[in-house]
């Protein structure tokens, strides 16, 4: 039973020459000479697969006999002008009537079908093809007309340009209103909260209604070893980048730290958990008291999603200040009452000793 080397699935198909689950060519198949897959006259095109956020535009690489690049560079025949897509991130080339794609020691990876290749891959029709986790391609075979030949240019996708890091977002000004509601609604809902928990939980829930997050984390603790994850929205993992945690956790500042495009900023664009996650801005905060910090509020975009803006930060700044307000009153209020049924035990030992 043929067993894949590139994803170590077995297959029951003893004549196959290449792998049903990923499409990489078995070890005894040559991958620059694979069976021909269809009619000499299909064509084959990368169509460029993304949600939102790239403007309309050509997005469509016609493939030829020819290695053709798609990357970063002005060189690339495919260009895309990303801060993830490395200078020359692929090539990919029609070889016996099939096409085939390598990674080219990109910085960021080459995905088939969302599992990492480094060597040439063989791509099917509707394969998607990612290049690192914010560009994918989808394999498109149709059939050409006797005659009908194919001019491609190379082309370049216009890329919206990184967020400001600071300032607001172009459009509509927010509805002060709102914001003072949701604040006015969080300081009403805390305001005789009886656990710590049902704390974070409210300050997730209304930063929420007015931040477009995609994961929010509500953490305890005063060393980045010791730090709780009290309450969160979204998915957990791969889990807040350590790096922002700490620098925010020691610096015993209660402004936000901003990042708003975590993927191009320097310092913060090579920690693997921005990469893995897709992370696209980043806002945390520390719950500052007392001299110490005692937890933190972290939120993130991810993707094409839009970045943080100025009053994101701001509104962040106001709920992370009642939190800590809370907290700190909260933990103030639990000492007062174990120091009150400490007094009750000892005045009534004394009271006893005096009886007898």
């Amino acid at each position: 039973m043929p067993v894949c080397s590139s994803c170590g699935r077995p297959t029951n198909e003893t004549e196959a020459k290449h792998c049903p689950f990923c499409g990489a060519v078995f070890a005894s198949t040559s991958p620059f000479n694979p069976t021909p897959s269809y009619a000499p006259a299909s064509k084959f095109s990368l169509v460029l697969a993304v949600d939102r956020g790239i403007p309309p535009g050509p997005t469509v690489l016609v493939l030829t006999d020819e290695e053709q690049i798609i990357g970063r560079s002005e060189q690339a025949h495919f260009r895309i002008t990303l801060p993830s897509i490395s200078r020359r991130h692929v090539a990919v080339w029609i070889a016996a009537g099939v096409v085939q794609a390598k990674d080219l020691g990109s910085q960021h990876g080459t995905y088939v079908n969302y599992r990492q290749v480094t060597e040439p891959t063989i791509l099917r029709a509707g394969d998607r093809l990612s290049l690192g986790r914010d560009v994918h391609f989808q394999l498109v075979v149709e059939e050409e007309e006797e005659g009908q030949t194919n001019n491609f240019e190379p082309q370049e996708i216009p890329l919206p340009p990184p967020g400001p890091v600071s300032g607001d977002l172009p459009g509509p000004k927010p509805d002060v209103r709102t914001h003072l509601e949701v604040i006015s609604g969080f300081c009403s809902a805390t305001f005789k909260v009886s656990s710590e928990q049902e704390l974070f939980e409210q300050a997730l829930g209304h930063l929420h209604q007015m931040i477009p997050a995609a994961r929010c984390f509500g953490m305890v603790g005063r060393a980045i070893e010791t730090l709780q994850v009290l309450a969160q929205r979204g998915e957990a993992d791969p889990p807040p980048s350590k790096g922002i945690m700490r620098r925010v956790l020691y610096s015993l500042s209660d402004r936000p730290f901003v990042s708003s495009d975590a993927q191009s900023e320097r310092g913060i664009s090579e920690r693997s958990s921005i990469v893995m996650s897709n992370i696209r801005s980043v806002m945390c905060v520390g719950l500052v008291g007392g001299g110490h910090c005692e937890g933190m509020i972290y939120v993130d975009t991810l993707g094409t999603d839009q970045p943080f803006s100025a009053n994101d930060e701001r509104f962040l700044h106001v709920i992370a200040q009642i939190t800590i307000s809370r907290l700190v009153a909260m933990r103030a209020r639990t000492e007062l009452d174990a120091l009150g049924e400490e007094l009750k035990s000892r005045m009534g030992s004394r009271k006893v000793s005096e009886v007898s």
